[in-house]
């Protein structure tokens, strides 16, 4: 087993891990077992909860998954019954499972249970309206493949020196290529993988090819990278 980063011994606590199928919160669960929980793993991806306790169990910890949705009372409930029977009852909380609409957040990042008496928005009060609110304004899996498709083009910091050396002008593959100490024929390849995705467009001029960035979106991606790396 890798080493205890919680750097304390849980060993006989049983800890609930909600939205541990994310990549955050299954780190989470993997320190508490490292630490000698016993992890029980919610969420709503059971394959994903699967190879997770897999991999904990692996490691020579305990782990089980639940399908559970926590916007959900009478499946939380349910679980909860689950967990007991199965691992004993909660000692640990984490509450990983949310969203990033107010209706889906709690005022606080840790739990007290004098919040219960309170007006202070806990687990226990989100709107699940709220969560369907993120889930709604989400755009589909095509889109979504698509975007990270789109990304992946910028990976390649060629691709992104090309990129600015159009973004004031026109050019020829051959002012490319000299402007950046590259072979002609590797500038082309590059160019037809930013062409293919629609981020340089081309113009003939007798027997002269010039590109150009294909519209103002790249001007405005390129621009807010290099904010973004100035923040």
């Amino acid at each position: 087993m890798e080493k205890n980063v919680l750097n304390t011994d849980l060993s006989g606590k049983v800890a609930v891990v909600t939205g541990a199928s994310g990549t955050l919160c299954s780190i989470f669960a993997k320190a508490l077992a490292r630490a000698g929980a016993k992890v029980a793993l919610l969420g709503r991806n059971m394959e994903k909860l699967k190879e997770l306790a897999n991999a904990i169990e692996a490691e020579g910890g305990v782990a089980k998954g639940y399908t559970c949705n926590v916007m959900n009372k009478a499946n939380c409930l349910q679980v909860a019954e689950e967990v007991m029977a199965d691992l004993g009852p909660c000692d640990i909380l984490v509450n990983g499972a949310g969203g990033n609409n107010s209706r889906a957040n709690t005022d606080k990042e840790f739990f007290e249970m004098a919040d219960l008496d309170d007006d202070t928005v806990t687990f226990f009060d989100l709107d699940e309206s709220g969560v369907e609110a993120v889930r709604q304004q989400m755009p589909d899996e095509d889109d979504l493949y698509d975007l990270a498709e789109l990304y992946k083009v910028f990976g390649d910091s060629t691709r992104i020196k090309i990129l600015y050396v159009l973004f004031g002008a026109e050019l020829c593959v051959y002012d490319i290529a000299r402007l950046l100490g590259m072979t002609q024929s590797a500038v082309s390849h590059q160019l037809r993988i930013l062409k293919n995705n629609k981020l340089v467009k081309f113009r003939r001029e007798g027997k002269t090819v010039f590109y150009g960035l294909d519209d103002d979106h790249v001007r405005s991606i390129l621009k807010l990278g290099m904010e973004h790396l100035g923040d």
